[in-house]
């Protein structure tokens, strides 16, 4: 009886802590807000502006884009810890590029586990914690490298400066897709810009710090220089008053939903529950504004874990994973490929580390700019698209020996791998509500955390099986990449295909009820195509309305819950949403 009850007990405490995302601020908080500095108290100064938020996002995310300079700590590192001689003679005792995968990996655990508690405690609390633990794993890795003990590397920079890099990343993103409703994309590759851009200046920084004070001094000025910058930007994040709107477009929309909203249904059947509808001539139900609430709450549910259990959810987080594996393995190693592929020195490995985060960073904010125009999966799509070619590019390129082929390869990949982070916040803000942001765009993240530990791992193991030289160079001969790359290109082309048939946004496809049988749906050339245990049955454009127009009275009449149908109808599916 105790067992069972402790364990009820810690399944209620789960779901609380994923499924309350709440923010809960007294009248005076909210009033002391409308100031700049009224998160510190000060109910005067200057009035509070969103656009104010976007530059201080920006270096934010500036400070915490050094976990992508990593590379520049490879080599020194190694040979910090093995002896220069003996690692130069022996590169398969590298273990410096999984520090990096491990900080990834707990980059991504933080942000699922703390993104429903960034929504309840707000940006400011949130942004404390993740500053101050960046800055004391970079302390604990400081003092690993200073008594050579690789443990305290791996726990400090890996495990705590790697929660704090997670819960730093996400905290802008959230408020800012609140404040800008009416500009997700641009808000979106503002929010995490500078996390691309941040390895141009660290770049240069990290490699000074090495090359003039050492690894260990390296790592305790960035932290501490980082974390004070941060510190200094904290009490500018907020998040919106209650009923905030911008345009007449609310923080909590999904997109197209008060297009339905706004539009009357037409009914092909009689309803006599309708008690809160006129019936017009054209039997055409107008929603009234207290029915538009119900109908609302089919697109703007609350639950958690329901929205990242959905179907909607998990091809996001396919696509997602395809569009980041690329550009992640390659921004860990370029500087490395830089100088064993075609002998540079260093200091060009520095510099084209740098250019590539700048190409990063602007991946981030064109792709994100441009999908409030032609759209978050047409993005995607044409980004997975270019990722395909540039894998067989930087090979080819490789294999010739053409440098500049080869880094304009790399730099498409890393523009459109960016492009990927610019993108997904909109895109979840699009489909789940800005509200859902900071919880939604957490759990997404894993995917990313997924490519840098598993992924990067199984790369690094495969390259150190693979790995030689060409006959009497130093050089590594590009075969030793071969294997790698091949199953990399696997992967983006399984999100290619994922993104293209079966990533949906418009609203019918995502929430119609599964028929009998049916496993999934895709909308390919306007037309929404069933796949199930029946085969594959295209929907006619009128079934498709007549089933809408049948689910929206139903909602609107009380009997449709979480895409079920009540009074007598037969269950038609999965919770609303998840098909």
């Amino acid at each position: 009886m105790d067992t069972t009850m402790k364990k009820s007990g810690l399944r209620q405490h789960f779901l609380n802590w994923y499924n309350n995302t709440t923010l809960i601020r007294s009248d005076a908080q909210i009033q002391r807000e409308k100031y700049l500095f009224g998160t510190l108290g000060i109910e005067k100064g200057p009035e509070f502006n969103r656009w104010a938020l976007l530059p201080a996002a920006v270096l934010i995310q500036l400070s915490v884009g050094s976990l992508y300079a990593w590379s520049n700590y490879n080599s020194p590192l190694d040979s910090l810890m093995w002896g220069a001689d003996n690692f130069k003679a022996n590169p398969s005792l590298a273990q410096a590029p999984n520090v990096f995968y491990v900080a990834v990996g707990f980059f991504g655990l933080s942000a699922a586990t703390l993104g429903p508690w960034l929504e309840r405690r707000g940006p400011v609390q949130a942004l404390l914690l993740g500053v101050t633990l960046f800055m004391l794993g970079h302390i604990v890795a400081a003092i690993g490298a200073f008594t050579q003990v690789y443990a305290l590397v791996f726990i400090g920079y890996g495990c705590i400066a790697g929660i704090g890099f997670g819960l730093t990343y996400i905290s802008p993103v959230s408020p800012l897709q609140k404040w800008f409703p009416d500009r997700r994309g641009l808000a979106s590759g503002f929010a995490v810009a500078g996390f691309g851009g941040g390895t141009t200046v660290a770049s240069y920084y990290i490699s000074y710090l090495i090359t003039t004070y050492g690894v260990g001094y390296s790592f305790l000025i960035t932290g501490i220089t980082y974390a004070g910058i941060m510190y200094t930007l904290i009490p500018i994040f907020r998040v919106p008053p209650p009923g905030y709107t911008v345009k007449n477009i609310a923080v909590d929309v999904v997109k197209g939903a008060e297009a339905v909203v706004a539009s009357p249904v037409n009914s092909p059947v009689s309803s006599p529950t309708r008690e809160k509808a006129e019936k017009s001539e054209k039997d055409v139900v107008v929603i009234q504004e207290d029915t538009n609430i119900a109908i609302k709450d089919l697109f703007n549910r609350r639950d958690l874990l329901e929205l990242v259990t959905s179907m909607d959810f998990i091809l996001m987080y396919l696509m997602l994973m395809a569009n980041s594996i690329t550009g992640l393995l390659i921004v860990s190693r370029l500087s490395n490929m830089v100088q064993q592929l075609f002998g540079k020195p260093a200091y060009e490995g520095t510099t084209m580390v740098a250019i590539n985060s700048l190409v990063n960073m602007a991946g981030r904010i064109i792709f994100s700019s441009m999908s409030d125009i032609f759209g978050r999966r047409p993005m995607f799509i044409f980004t997975l698209t270019v990722q395909i070619a540039s894998i067989y590019g930087i090979l080819a390129s490789a294999h010739q020996g053409v440098y500049g082929g080869f880094l304009f390869c790399i730099f498409c990949a890393t523009m459109c791998y960016g492009a990927g982070f610019g993108l997904i916040p909109a895109f979840l803000a699009d489909m789940f509500g800005a509200k859902m942001t900071g919880a939604t765009h957490g759990f997404i993240l894993t995917a990313w955390s997924f490519d840098g530990v598993v992924g990067g791992l199984i790369f690094t193991a495969i390259y150190n099986s693979q790995i030689h030289k060409i006959p009497g160079t130093t050089l590594v001969d590009p075969a030793s990449y071969d294997v790698d790359f091949y199953w990399v290109s696997a992967i983006v082309i399984m999100g290619w295909i994922v993104t293209v048939l079966f990533v949906r946004t418009d609203l019918k496809a995502r929430f119609l009820p599964l028929h009998k049988g049916e496993i999934i749906r895709s909308r390919l050339f306007g037309s929404l195509f069933l796949i199930g245990t029946f085969g594959i049955r295209r929907m006619t454009k009128d079934e498709e309305e007549k089933e809408w127009n049948e689910y929206l009275i139903k909602a609107q009449t009380g009997q449709v819950i979480v895409g079920k149908l009540l009074n007598g109808g037969r269950p038609r599916g999965v919770t609303a949403g998840s098909a």
